[in-house]
């Protein structure tokens, strides 16, 4: 499989989405939602495949991650219903990959990555493998895997920042230049993570810096707020695990304000780990009210998106606060609701399990599909292509490779030719032995010529009881032997031709020529000389080959 690049977009079709994906994405959104009831009147399967990764890409700026994960399956199955956009599928296995991210279901996203990984190897989409290498490095960092998560992060960071800064950046249009930046803006996030865990705070706090530096050279952060509000974030983590409370208190404050508003926060919900660690330090640390605060974020993260692990690590840590700052109730209320949602964390992992099991059968059961549609084309192709009753190239196939195969040659110089060949008296064969005979017969002959006939000389049917043989690269001598080869080999099959004047078996006769094109020399020339070489052959008796000097 090899990179396919898309011939057309949806955005050639509906140029007034623009760059609406990232400036207005619910605005695109609803113009791409009408875009579909369009192109399903108009069967345009490969056009709703785009569409609606688009959707999921708009509500992957929104927030809203189920609605990532539905859009981006949906792209997927139109994406396999439809030839030529392969190159789109695996942007859609990562986008899937990340709405599950975001709503910690952490087995199937990492699926749903590793499809994303293989089919971006096997497509060559270079972008989208490095978008999940790094994403693969985000979610070890929030499995806590951190060595596993440095091989993706350090590498991803370092490709990343080598197209961010490269000569040709100011060359690019603005929708490619901002999906460089974004990618950039995930990488140095990913390091300052990585950094943080590995409590280089320093480092940590030199990487969001640089990030905020970046930010305000490239004017875009406003539609890329989710960079922004992970960047307080874990400037917040960077500053308690320096010690620096005031510092880190300052970082929340702007965090907070900035998730004064549901929208605001929704594009957050991915940070969840990110909240109940700040709350887990700021309770270590005796910070009352900051951690009351955090706790009051994760708990409209857990609104917005629901997950019952995320419900359960919630009110692990309100019973860890009760039980410091809250009533004796209040405390046992937390610890009951621990405890249900302990109870429901068990059966939704047994969920995600049986679900990575269902969606790998259903990832099999695709590519099977896909595969019978390959060669289901593939026989039309053939079919197309060949002749049907002896399996060579039939006249339009001949066409055209003569045609590609001779300017290839006049141009660089080399030897090119043509056998052409007829058997022997073969309507008298045919009237006299029937056409299922004859059929037998032709089937005969091209089994020869595809035994022979190795690399450089292409058979055909030219028509009838005519074939012609491409010759490329290859000097008198090899065409002659060839030509010899045939003829004896056609004999000594002792096909019965009582009607025949030369022999009491089918025989052949063959005429050739072979020469470096010249300037005044055409195809269908060449093609002449050949029929002509063919002409004499058959005036000297037939049964024989005939090579013609050029």
């Amino acid at each position: 499989m090899e990179s396919v690049k898309p011939q057309e977009t949806i955005f050639d079709l509906y140029p007034e989405i623009g760059k609406g994906t990232i400036d207005n994405p619910a605005k695109a959104e609803i113009i791409l939602e009408k875009a579909i009831k369009e192109l399903r009147k108009k069967n345009r399967n490969d056009m709703i495949a785009q569409a609606y990764y688009c959707i999921a890409e708009c509500n992957f700026r929104i927030g809203n991650a189920r609605k990532v994960i539905s859009n981006a399956v949906q792209a997927i199955g139109y994406v396999r219903q439809s030839a030529g956009i392969e190159w789109l599928l695996p942007k859609c296995y990562n986008m899937a990959g990340i709405g599950y991210a975001s709503s910690g279901e952490y087995n199937v996203c990492q699926q749903y990555y590793l499809e994303a990984l293989k089919y971006a190897k096997q497509l060559k989409d270079e972008r989208t493998e490095l978008s999940v290498q790094n994403n693969i490095g985000s979610l070890f960092l929030q499995l806590g895997d951190y060595r596993e998560a440095s091989q993706y992060v350090n590498t991803t960071y370092e490709k990343a920042a080598e197209r961010r800064f490269s000569p040709d950046f100011n060359r690019l249009t603005e929708t490619e230049k901002i999906d460089r930046i974004e990618l950039y803006y995930a990488a140095l996030l990913n390091l300052a993570d990585l950094y943080y865990h590995e409590e280089s705070y320093d480092s940590c706090l030199r990487s969001v810096d640089r990030l905020e530096e970046t930010m305000e050279e490239n004017n875009i952060s406003r539609n890329l707020p989710i960079y922004v509000n992970n960047l307080y974030t874990i400037r917040a983590k960077a500053y308690l695990g320096l010690g620096d409370v005031p510092a880190a208190q300052d970082a929340l404050e702007e965090l907070f304000t900035r998730l004064n508003d549901e929208e605001s926060l929704a594009e957050t919900t991915e940070l969840f780990e990110d909240y109940q660690e700040l709350c887990r330090i700021l309770l270590q640390d005796g910070e009352e009210d900051l951690s009351w605060r955090v706790l009051e974020i994760m708990r409209r993260v857990c609104g917005i998106v629901e997950n019952v692990s995320r419900w359960l690590s919630y009110f692990g840590l309100v019973a860890q606060f009760q039980a410091a700052y809250g009533s004796t109730d209040d405390y046992f209320h937390a610890c009951a609701q621990y405890h249900n949602y302990g109870m429901e964390n068990e059966l939704e992992q047994k969920r995600a399990i049986l679900m990575g099991v269902k969606n790998q059968i259903e990832v099999e059961r695709s590519l099977e599909i896909q595969k019978k549609q390959f060669e289901q084309a593939e026989e039309i192709r053939l079919l197309s292509e060949t002749d049907e009753l002896t399996g060579l190239l039939n006249r339009r196939s001949f066409n055209r490779l003569s045609q590609t195969y001779y300017k290839a040659a006049a141009k660089d110089l080399k030897e090119f030719g043509f056998i052409m060949m007829d058997i022997d008296y073969f309507k008298q064969y045919n009237d006299f032995y029937g056409h299922v005979a004859g059929d037998k017969c032709l089937k005969t002959i091209a089994k020869i010529l595809k035994t022979h006939c190795k690399e450089g000389f292409l058979p055909s049917r030219y028509g009838g009881d005519e074939f012609i043989i491409i010759v490329r690269d290859h000097n008198d001598d090899e065409v002659r032997k060839l030509m010899d080869t045939i003829v004896k080999s056609v004999r000594s099959k002792n096909i019965l031709h009582e009607k025949s004047a030369v022999e009491n078996y089918v025989t052949v006769t063959l005429g050739a020529i072979n020469c470096v094109p010249g300037k005044k020399q055409t195809l269908m020339d060449m093609v002449q000389l050949a029929d002509d070489a063919l002409y004499e052959a058959k005036k000297q008796g037939k049964n024989r080959a005939l090579f013609k000097d050029v």
